[in-house]
């Protein structure tokens, strides 16, 4: 049997961890459309005149722990979300983190006097992402398990994982056209094996099979999917999910299947073998009204 299908390593290198609100302070500033209650935080008011709030609206924030073969961290990276309740046309956010950047849309941001970012948010919620040199909260210890053995990484290498190809089904009537290809509806997959193929390199890590990636938002605005797990591409023989090249190397297939937000949760606790089990009569032909395996 091939490695592939072995199913190795349901925790990967990297860890993550959810927190709300937590860590960080959001101001909005100008409303550009009607007041509404905000969904955490409770409301300031600035002294500037009546018609400038400020409001602290909802951070969503998830630590990436990137660790090396023995669960020594490597690297941290901080992905946060900030909900712009009110639409409001600036946001001041104060954190610790470093290598700042944008990571869904163009809006750009400026230091203030206090050192906090002031991100041109025009009404628009952010995704932004940085790095953070700072003591974990908690402790990581990493084990591998190898077809319900116990393995070392040096005994792990010896499977050459090192090398892998994804893959994502689409119906016949997807629209790939280039313009198509400008809406999001569209576009979504594709963006995902893109986003999916750069995260070893941009972040020093590995995909393999079971592996997740929040994506932390709805793909698109006509599907709730935010979420893909890796897992043995479906429809073939087992030992098809490999391609050895003339040179000896090894290539490993892994299909991309899109999930709901139930759907990664489960996997994280429940681990990616019962939700496959969860999911055994949901095609893996990508669908943004896919049924809930859950």
């Amino acid at each position: 049997m091939k490695k592939t299908f072995l199913k190795p390593l349901a925790l990967g290198l990297c860890a993550a961890v959810c927190v709300t609100s937590v860590g960080a302070t959001v101001y909005a500033r100008g409303a550009m459309q009607k007041k509404q209650e905000p969904l955490s935080a409770p409301a300031q008011t600035t002294s500037a005149s009546a018609a400038e709030e400020t409001e602290a609206p909802q951070k969503d924030e998830t630590v990436y722990v990137l660790a090396g073969a023995d669960g020594s961290v490597q690297k941290i990276i901080v992905s946060d979300w900030i909900k712009n309740t009110l639409g409001s046309s600036t946001l001041t956010d104060s954190s610790e983190l470093e290598n700042v950047e944008n990571v869904k849309g163009d809006e750009g941001y400026t230091m203030d006097a206090s050192n906090a970012r002031v991100w041109d948010a025009a009404g628009n919620d952010i995704y932004y992402q940085g790095n953070i040199e700072k003591e974990l909260p908690v402790t990581l210890k990493v084990s591998y398990t190898l077809d319900g053995k116990t393995v070392t990484p040096e005994e792990l290498a010896e499977y050459k994982l090192e090398r892998a190809e994804l893959a994502i089904a689409l119906p016949p009537d997807w629209k790939l056209d280039q313009e198509s290809m400008e809406a999001e509806r569209w576009y979504w997959p594709i963006q995902l094996l893109k986003v999916l193929a750069r995260l070893p390199i941009a972040n020093d890590t590995w995909l393999g099979w079971g592996h997740t990636m929040d994506n932390q938002s709805p793909f698109a605005e006509n599907t709730e999917l935010c979420a893909s797990l890796l897992t043995a591409p479906q429809g073939i023989e087992e030992d098809d999910g490999v391609c050895i090249l003339p040179n000896g190397e090894e290539v490993n297939f892994y299909q991309v299947i899109p999930l709901y937000r139930e759907e990664l949760d489960y996997k994280l606790e429940h681990g990616a073998d019962a939700l496959l089990e969860k999911m055994a009569d949901v095609s893996f032909v990508v669908n943004p009204e896919q049924p809930k395996s859950l």
